[in-house]
């Protein structure tokens, strides 16, 4: 089974130090021993600033900013998920800034996925309503499919304030 998480920790991600603390952490090196991290426009560091001033040419900088969501597999799926990962920074990429990177620090290996809140196409704000929520949902099923095709997806809502990063 193939887990997706929606990381939604109350009053967390609302602030420059949000994009930087999330972006810094899912990219750790101790995390991605392999170095799969992707990115859909610029890398480490300059994605932190390129989000920040996107929502700031917009006027979007209040409430949240990023949303970040995990997908974990199974140990032997492992093969196949930077091809997933790229998949997923090209889809979410045409319109938001996104890093997916591949954590390799558990035994069940995961897809920590960020993006900016804030379309850098055309301002438009991403909210994660029901049905945004739900058409990603499908949207990762089909590139897991891709790649894994006996596979169930799982989805779990997790606000734990206390945790955003297990």
């Amino acid at each position: 089974m193939i887990l997706f998480k929606k990381i939604a920790a109350s009053g967390k991600y609302h602030d420059d130090q949000a994009i930087y603390d999330v972006l810094t952490y899912i990219t750790r090196k101790d995390k991605t021993p392999s170095g799969n991290v992707f990115y859909s426009h610029e890398a480490m560091p300059h994605i932190i600033d390129s989000m920040i001033s996107i929502s700031t040419h917009f006027g979007k900088y209040s409430k949240i900013r990023l949303h970040h969501f995990i997908l974990t597999f199974r140990p032997n799926d492992a093969v196949f998920l930077p091809l997933v990962a790229q998949d997923i920074c090209e889809y979410i990429g045409r319109i938001y800034q996104v890093v997916v990177a591949q954590h390799e620090d558990t035994p069940n290996p995961h897809l920590h996925v960020v993006f900016n809140a804030v379309s850098y196409i055309n301002g438009y704000k991403y909210h994660g309503g029901k049905e945004d929520y739900y058409e990603l949902i499908e949207s990762m099923r089909s590139i897991i499919h891709r790649y894994i095709s006996d596979y169930v997806v799982n989805v779990k809502y997790y606000p734990n304030p206390n945790n955003p990063h297990e």
